[in-house]
Order: structure tokens, then C-alpha cells, then sequence
């Protein structure tokens, strides 16, 4: 029996990234649902922000989206440093050199473990909201600053009437926990809150989740979407022997 099996999956990314995810969880024997949550557009950097990115000594990437929507222009002759392997190779795939990458979990916690800079200008390329800890720790000795080159929306206006209530789902960000909860009625928020594991990608988004009423909330080991495929394939075999 594949690891998987009989399992039903709903994953909330964008549109984008569902076919190579459904593929996985078709291959472990699961069914994989779509309901995006969570998508982003490009925002554009005000003139002073543009130019702090441009003579910055170092510019972070906090995600590939940051990386997609970050102005090629912007690129001089800054150090990268990129939080997450994805973010890494979104990098390296505009042909940029990587300075440093943040080790596992892939989150900012872990890149303050081994990147404490002093007295640079520093750009953290990002969405608005979040990664303050990644700010005011940088800050205590670097004038860092955040440019924000894009912004994350919610593509569905409601939850889709023909999802059945999932066994898991998988859960990327805060964002979409709460894009979720806000166009979900509540009597099928209550059935999700009550049967529907959540994979959350971090400690963080687990927290989130356990917070706004989950009573199933597991987090992947690191902050990368196969470490989420490994815990629910850990957490179903858990499921599937009792």
C-alpha cells in the first residue's frame, strides 16, 4: 500500500505550483485538491526605495516571489542571500551570484544563526507584513530597510461547494490561514477546525492555526514543501494503523 492511500489532500498555494504538488501526492497514492489561497502581484518600489536597493550592500530575498517581483534593473553589484532552497534557486535563476543561503529550518531565525553583518545597508526584499524579527535584529547593528515588491491576495472568493472536507491540509502561510477562515461559512469551518489535519510549513503557521481553533496541527521538520509531504505521509501512516 502506497503511503498515501485513501488519503484526500487540499493544497492552498497558488495555481502555479498545484500540478507539480499533485503529481507527488498522486504518486504516494493520495488525492490532491486545489483551493488557492494565496497568490501574489508585483508592486511598485517608490523612487527611494528603488534607490536604497540599488546601492545597498546586501539585498535578502525572503521568498521566491520576492525574487520574481524584485526589479532586474535594481541588480548591481549587491550580495544575495536568500532564505529558503527555492528562493536560492530563483536567484541563481536570473543568472545572479548567491552570497549566503539560510541553512535548515530555511527560515529567519536560521540565517540570523550564521549571518550577523555589521554596519552594512541592507535591503530585505519581501511582502509587507511579517519577517520584523529578520528587521530588528538586523538593524541593531546595519541600517536595514525593507522594500516591498509585491503584495499576496486571495484568488478565491469563497470556499468552492464541490471540496469535500479533507483528511489534510497544507497550509503555507498565515496569509492564507486567514484568507481561509474569512470566506469559509462557519459551519464548514467548524468540520475543518475538528477533522482536517493541518500541515503547516513552520512552528509559526502551526501556532496560527492551533490558534484560530485546529485541533490536528503538525509542522514540517524545515520550511520547504517536501518536509510537509514527509510529515503527512508520517502523520496518515500514524492515522492508518489504528
Amino acid at each position: 500500500m502506497r503511503l498515501l492511500e485513501d488519503c484526500t489532500v487540499l493544497y492552498t498555494r497558488a495555481a502555479a505550483h498545484f500540478p507539480a504538488f499533485a503529481a507527488k501526492i498522486h504518486a504516494l497514492g493520495g488525492i490532491a485538491e486545489h483551493l488557492p489561497l494565496v497568490d501574489t502581484r508585483r508592486i511598485a518600489l517608490d523612487a527611494d526605495s528603488a534607490d536604497y536597493c540599488r546601492q545597498a550592500d546586501m539585498l535578502i530575498f525572503t521568498s521566491a516571489a520576492a525574487v520574481e517581483h524584485f526589479p532586474r534593473e535594481l541588480w548591481r553589484t549587491q550580495r544575495n542571500v536568500a532564505i529558503g532552497p527555492a528562493t536560492a534557486a530563483a536567484v541563481e535563476a536570473k543568472q545572479q551570484a548567491l552570497h549566503l543561503a539560510a541553512p535548515p529550518p530555511f527560515n529567519s531565525e536560521s540565517l540570523l544563526s550564521i549571518f550577523q553583518p555589521q554596519e552594512q545597508n541592507i535591503a530585505i526584499i519581501a511582502a509587507r507584513g511579517g519577517r520584523q524579527l529578520l528587521h530588528e535584529q538586523l538593524n541593531r547593528h546595519n541600517r536595514a530597510r525593507f522594500a516591498f515588491v509585491y503584495e499576496r491576495y486571495n484568488p478565491s472568493p469563497h470556499w468552492c461547494a464541490d471540496l469535500s472536507i479533507p483528511q489534510a491540509l497544507i497550509l503555507s502561510s498565515q496569509a492564507a490561514l486567514n484568507h481561509l477562515i474569512e470566506i469559509t461559512a462557519q459551519a464548514t469551518l467548524n468540520l475543518l477546525q475538528s477533522r482536517t489535519a493541518v500541515i503547516a510549513l513552520s512552528p509559526r503557521i502551526g501556532q496560527a492555526a492551533q490558534g484560530a481553533g485546529f485541533q490536528q496541527v503538525f509542522a514540517a521538520a524545515q520550511a520547504d514543501e517536501n518536509a510537509q509531504i514527509q510529515q503527512l505521509c508520517q502523520w496518515w501512516q500514524t492515522i492508518k494503523e489504528y
